[in-house]
Order: C-alpha cells, then sequence, then structure tokens
C-alpha cells in the first residue's frame, strides 16, 4: 500500500516511475559501494569453483578407500537406534564447539551427575588419534573449510615426526586423503616427512621402544613357541634371553625394539606405494610380515607384534601373563588385513565365533591355550570388528555389533550427550569420549 501510494504521488508530480529512474534517484555512493561487494563475491565464486575444478586437480592421488556399509544396511537397521548425523551433531556440540579450542576436538567430557555440584568438565587434552578420526568425518561430508583449518592446527600443535605410531599413521592416512581433495604443496612436503620417519628404506615401519612382559622358566607364547610353553618349567625365550630376565622374579616388564603388527596398515601401505610415497615391495613385505604372525594352532590368531633376530623376525604377544595375547592389537591386525581382502577364513571364524559366545569379544586378554577370555572388559574392540564386519560385507554381524554399541548410546532428553555412545566412569560418572563417537562417525 505504501509504495503504490509513493508511485500515485510520483505520477502527480510528473515524476517518472520505472525502474531506471528509481534507481537514479538511489545514492549513487551507496551504490557503488554495493556494486563493488557483489563483484568482489561473484569473483571469489569464481575463482573457488577455479580452484576446485582445476587447480586442485593436480593433487588428485590413486587412493583406494575402505569399504563403507551399503544404504540397504542402514535402512535395514532400522530407525530409533543409533544414527550417524544425530551422533555427529551431538559430538560436535559437546566436544568442539563450546570449548575453549574449537578447532581440536578434546578427548573426553564428563557430563554433569544427578548432584548438583557435580558439574561437566572437559579432559582438556588433545589425542592426535582423535583429530585423525576428525579430520576423517570432514573429509566424508566434503567440508573444506573445517578440514583445512583442523590441518593447520594439527600441524601447529603436534610434533607429528615423534610420539605414539598408530596415532601418527591414523593422522598420516587421513592427511593423504586431505592432500589429494583440498591440499597444497606444503602439505604434501610433511606428508613425505612423515613418511620418512615412520618407515624405513624397504616400506617397513621402524622399530620402537614396546614395553611388555617377560616370563621367568617359560617360552614366550608365539607362533614358534607355543609347544615349549605347554611344558611346565620350559626353557625361557629368546626374547627373555635377550633381555636377562632375572631369575627370582615371576614377571617383569621388558622393554624391546619392535613393531607391533595393529601399526601395520596395509591399506594406507599399498595406497603410498601406488602414489610412489614408499618403494615398490612395501606392501607385500608388509603383508608377510602381518600374515606371519598367524599362530600354528590354526585358531586363526595373529601375534601382537614381532622384532627382528639374526635378520629373522621373532614374534610375541603383549598379554598380561605368559600365553596370553592382547585382544585389541590382534583384532586391529585383522581389521587391516581385511581392509585389503587378505583376513584368513579361520580370523575371521574366530571373531564371528567370539562375538556370538555368551561372553562375547569384547575383552582385554585372551588365553591361547585355554581359548578363553580374560575377565576384563575392553567395548573399544567391538568397533573393529564393526568395521571387519563392513570390510568382509557381513551384514548379520554388522547388525549385531551395532545393536551392542547401541547399549552405551545416551537416550535421555535432557542429556548433553543425547544420541551420543557414552562410557560408564569412577563415582558412577558417565562420559563421551572423542574416539568412541568419532570411529561410528568416520566408519558409518
Amino acid at each position: 500500500m505504501k509504495r503504490a501510494t509513493e508511485k500515485f504521488i510520483m505520477r502527480q508530480n510528473g515524476e517518472p516511475t520505472n525502474v531506471f529512474a528509481r534507481l537514479a534517484r538511489v545514492d549513487k555512493k551507496k551504490l557503488l559501494i554495493v556494486g563493488i561487494v557483489i563483484t568482489v563475491a561473484l569473483l571469489f565464486a569464481v575463482l573457488y569453483l577455479w580452484y576446485v575444478r582445476d587447480l586442485r586437480a593436480h593433487n588428485r592421488l590413486n587412493l583406494e578407500a575402505a569399504p563403507k556399509p551399503s544404504y540397504e544396511w542402514m535402512e535395514d537397521y532400522g530407525e530409533d537406534k543409533i544414527n550417524e548425523e544425530y551422533l555427529w551433531g551431538a559430538t560436535k556440540e559437546l566436544l568442539l564447539k563450546e570449548h575453549e579450542n574449537n578447532t581440536l576436538i578434546v578427548s573426553w567430557y564428563t557430563i554433569p551427575g544427578t548432584l548438583y555440584e557435580q558439574e561437566g568438565k572437559e579432559s582438556g587434552q588433545y589425542f592426535l588419534e582423535d583429530q585423525a578420526l576428525l579430520l576423517d568425518v570432514y573429509l566424508e561430508k566434503n567440508d573444506a573449510l573445517s578440514a583445512t583449518a583442523l590441518v593447520n592446527a594439527v600441524n601447529d600443535y603436534f610434533d607429528l615426526n615423534s610420539g605414539d605410531v598408530r596415532s601418527r599413521l591414523t593422522y598420516l592416512d587421513a592427511y593423504l586423503k586431505y592432500y589429494s581433495m583440498y591440499g597444497k604443496s606444503k602439505d604434501l612436503d610433511i606428508i613425505k616427512s612423515m613418511v620418512d620417519d615412520i618407515f624405513d628404506d624397504d616400506g617397513l615401519l621402524n622399530t620402537s621402544t614396546i614395553f611388555i612382559d617377560g616370563y621367568t622358566n617359560k617360552a614366550y607364547v608365539g607362533a614358534v613357541d607355543r609347544d615349549a610353553a605347554l611344558e611346565e618349567g620350559g626353557a625361557a625365550s629368546s626374547l627373555e634371553l635377550l633381555y636377562s630376565v632375572p631369575s627370582d622374579k615371576d614377571s617383569t616388564v621388558v622393554s624391546i625394539d619392535g613393531v607391533l603388527l595393529g601399526d601395520i596398515r596395509l591399506l594406507l601401505i599399498r595406497n603410498l606405494e601406488n602414489n610412489g610415497l614408499l618403494p615398490a615391495g612395501s606392501y607385500d613385505r608388509n603383508l608377510e610380515l602381518v600374515l606371519g604372525g598367524l599362530l600354528e594352532d590354526n585358531s586363526g590368531l595373529l601375534a601382537n607384534g614381532y622384532y627382528m633376530e639374526n635378520g629373522k623376525p621373532v614374534y610375541f604377544q603383549t598379554g598380561y601373563a605368559a600365553g596370553q595375547l592382547n585382544v585389541f592389537e590382534t583384532v586391529t591386525a585383522m581389521r587391516n588385513l581385511s581392509e585389503v581382502g587378505e583376513l584368513p577364513a579361520a580370523s575371521l571364524a574366530w571373531v564371528t565365533e567370539s562375538l556370538n559366545s555368551p561372553d562375547g569379544i569384547n575383552h582385554g586378554m585372551y588365553k591361547i591355550i585355554e581359548k578363553s577370555f580374560v575377565e576384563n572388559a575392553n567395548d573399544r574392540v567391538l568397533y573393529l570388528v564393526l568395521q571387519i564386519a563392513i570390510n568382509v560385507g557381513n551384514e548379520d554381524m554388522f547388525f549385531k555389533v551395532m545393536d551392542k554399541l547401541d547399549l552405551y548410546r545416551a537416550t535421555y532428553h535432557n542429556s548433553p550427550a543425547l544420541h551420543m555412545i557414552y562410557t560408564p566412569m569412577s563415582g558412577g560418572r558417565n562420559g563421551c569420549y572423542a574416539w568412541e563417537n568419532l570411529m561410528i562417525a568416520s566408519t558409518l
């Protein structure tokens, strides 16, 4: 009505009312500013499209990705259970946005308790592996701005050429994808530096210090000494002789220079080799070392690591007692094999049988001779089994693991962790860890 009245008055005064006449009445300075802003915005849009389509193309690498669950699987799984989008949104809100550093994700957050004084509290700690999983999620969602900000923050905050090998390999894997999608030449320089630091000239992982338990008068149970372990008071293993374990103690912690089989990320190594970042034959040499860790009892179980003795690998376990293996380490190695289609049938059968057993597979240690789990829980094993299920295309296993994880999904509508996976903590409190939630968000 107001505009119509304005036009009527203008016509009564003999003033033109067409578009050009109205533009002529606009302040020329304001019009110029608006025009410049629009032009600059269009220029940036054109430059961005050019960067995405052309300039970025030279970074493209020949990368093989790990399998993802099919859309049909997620539909069959059903609603009112773990929902990746809801979980991801809550994870960002709880562990990322509301903190002092809102680019790096905190390792965990303690949820407020039932008592008034039990406030929520963040860990204040940042782990490289968590940032790598976060980067993977950003890349899956094509969030270039967040991915770039995270990479810059990680490269400033962490020393990428020292520290935990597995975390650095997880980040290297994600960084390789980032470089292929959005990276610059400086990112490739950092990648090459990491590769040179982590791998030797043959494309094998450099050894690092590993702390394990040594046992007096018992062979350390591995692929080559199982029979000796069955003998009462059998001879000490080569590992014990190497580190002179005192005879007056049942066990002692020793350190060795070795490699954990779970650290040998076969798919990453194949991608590095295929793109000229590792020498030819690296993948085959690493695959041979992993499969060489299979125990000789045809159980499909793998040793936890190896060290070199007289030019040959000697395999060992990292259990708390003789004849025990670390379940998480073993299943991690199995996950790595499944990503490249090399998981032995016996290994898959062991995972399936253990998952379906009354005890479940989510334990810390496994007694090799007794073929039973030690009663100490490690639910993180389930996340690796979930990835194995996807990698081998086992929908039934996928559903079973998802249902087990769903038991720890926060459902209270007033909870700040609603839709996230929580973990019981001491004192009756619950916490949410970045690792668990990002593993789901990056896997699904």
